[in-house]
């Protein structure tokens, strides 16, 4: 029918690594496909997602050979302007991984967790508070 869009899910299962990643991308991008099955729009996520991680590794390196506070043309400190840009590549990329949804606390993937599970653990530990404190549980 013409003008109606078609949208299909397609999974790919073990895809190919993508070219010009690093060592933290091609590691991150293994761990996951290795464990997932994606669809074609979760792979274009990962693909940022493992760039960025490459990305931070570059800048953990910089900062590391530089140190972190630097001194400007007056001699007085200044942090190290890659230690921003870690910062806020830092903040997309778990961004991006909240979008993807992956399981919280997987094992394969340390520290990755959803905005979801986020969520449930705040919600799940203001319940223990709240039976601990003696007040009534809704």
């Amino acid at each position: 029918m013409p003008g109606v869009l078609s949208l299909r899910t397609t999974t790919t299962r073990n895809p190919t690594t993508p070219r010009g990643l690093g060592s933290a991308g091609s590691k991150l991008w293994r761990q996951v496909c290795d464990r997932y099955e994606l669809d074609a729009h979760e792979l274009l996520l990962l693909v940022e997602v493992a760039h960025g991680a490459d990305r931070l590794e570059e800048l953990r390196a910089a900062v590391a050979a530089d140190g972190a506070v630097l001194r400007d043309d007056k001699g007085g400190p200044r942090i190290h302007p890659a230690h921003n840009e870690w910062r806020m590549t830092a903040l997309a990329l778990s961004k991006l991984l909240a979008t993807l949804n992956l399981p919280a606390d997987d094992a394969t993937l340390p520290g990755v967790r959803s905005g979801r599970s986020r969520a449930a653990s705040k919600a799940a530990k203001s319940r223990w508070r709240e039976v601990n404190s003696g007040s009534p549980v809704a």
